[in-house]
């Protein structure tokens, strides 16, 4: 073997190990994530739908006491127009029983506004801790 088909066999056999490693942690991460990305996917369609409580539903114990004392999600949604049509995670974070995605969305209007989801694990399901739209 030459020293040139070396530094192409050891460039090819260091690119392989990055792909096999990269597509790891990527797995890894969509698996630690999902479950809670998944949530928040069925927090937007309720949204989106207007299937208020539904949603609420969907929220911790503190963010529904939260959403009651301000006259509810829904007068919340219709006095901040917030009716999402589509969206998209760019960032995904979990740490311990806490989580987030943030992206864009959206909405009925045509506006697009950033989008921040927070998340309370309790056992297995993830409850939404809160949300922003801005």
């Amino acid at each position: 073997m030459t020293t040139k088909q070396g530094v192409f066999l050891g460039c090819g056999l260091a690119l392989a190990a990055a792909l096999v490693l990269g597509g790891g942690i990527f797995f890894f991460v969509m698996r630690l994530t999902g479950p809670m990305a998944d949530t928040g996917d069925l927090f937007m369609t309720a949204l989106q739908n207007q299937r208020y409580g539904e949603a609420t539903a969907m929220c911790t114990a503190s963010l529904q006491a939260d959403l009651e004392s301000k006259g509810g999600l829904e007068v919340l949604m219709q006095r901040y127009k917030v009716r999402p049509t589509k969206w998209s995670y760019s960032s995904r974070s979990v740490k311990s029983s806490v989580g987030e995605v943030s992206g864009s969305a959206t909405h009925a209007d045509g506006s697009s506004r950033n989008l921040r989801l927070t998340f309370s694990r309790s056992g297995d399901d993830w409850k939404v801790n809160g949300f922003q739209f801005d």
